[in-house]
């Protein structure tokens, strides 16, 4: 998100919690979802906690 310029922040807080300022941003609407990146994301999030993250596609 960093490397997107994207406003929101968002780090591994401890093992299974994601804490993010997406509540706080504010002067624009909410963009589409990069979901390769996110998929990503969410890899690396699993693989750092140690946990398993599932990820279910919802139909468009």
């Amino acid at each position: 998100m960093r490397d997107a310029g994207s406003p929101v922040v968002s780090q591994l807080t401890h093992p299974g919690r994601v804490d993010s300022n997406l509540p706080q941003v504010t002067g624009g609407p909410v963009q589409g979802c990069d979901y390769p990146s996110a998929a990503r994301i969410v890899q690396f999030a699993g693989h750092e906690t140690g946990t398993e993250l599932s990820v279910t596609e919802t139909a468009r």
